[in-house]
């Protein structure tokens, strides 16, 4: 940081991947209506935690408002990444509701803040288009069963990603070590997902 660097401090943040039960009530309190931040370049999945670049007037308020607010909001992958400030149009279906963790406001204007994924959601409409996009949400919860086939496929995908762990230097071994006690099928696709080399509309 820099000493023009403006540091938000967000009271009851806490530390980002806070296991107490406090930090697990979130789901409890979150919103059916979320304001909706439109991403250009990265799709953000629950139990992730990651760095956002805000620079638009419009999301810059948006994440204001979140602040100093409830700090929920919807993550939702842009169709077209070139425009600026999206409307219900260019933005998918479904999402991920997340929490801002901490923000950085730098001398340009622009804004960084750090997102915690929560739960994927899906659109049901939007209520409101300014200042920013406000919509209804479905929020989806993950169904799997304790099949043998499941678990068998889940152990084969935790094995195959091992190996493209091995040969790409560019993944962090803090990735290997989370696939290595990750259980729980889906956590372990959105793990997987979340890094492989895929296209943005196949994450």
């Amino acid at each position: 940081m820099t000493p023009e660097t403006e540091f938000i401090s967000i009271l009851g943040a806490g530390a980002a991947g806070d296991t107490s039960a406090a930090a697990k009530s979130w789901w409890k309190s979150l919103p059916e209506a979320l304001p909706i931040l439109g991403l250009s370049d990265i799709v953000i999945f629950p139990g992730t935690v990651t760095p956002l670049l805000v620079e638009t007037q419009q999301s810059i308020r948006l994440i204001d408002d979140v602040v100093a607010g409830d700090r929920f909001l919807g993550l939702v992958l842009q169709r077209r990444p070139e425009v600026e400030n999206p409307a219900p149009a260019d933005l998918y279906q479904f999402g991920c509701a997340g929490r801002v963790a901490k923000m950085l406001k730098f001398p340009d204007g622009t804004v960084r803040v750090l997102v915690e994924g929560l739960r994927r959601f899906r659109i049901l409409d939007y209520t409101s288009q300014t200042p920013y996009l406000i919509a209804r949400t479905q929020k989806l919860k993950d169904l799997a069963d304790a099949s043998l086939e499941l678990t068998a496929m889940a152990r084969t995908a935790e094995r195959e990603f091992q190996e493209i762990v091995k040969l790409s230097p560019t993944l962090a071994e803090q990735v290997k070590i989370a696939a290595l006690n990750t259980a729980d099928p889906g956590k372990l696709a959105d793990l997987i997902a979340a890094n492989l080399n895929l296209s943005l509309e196949e994450r």
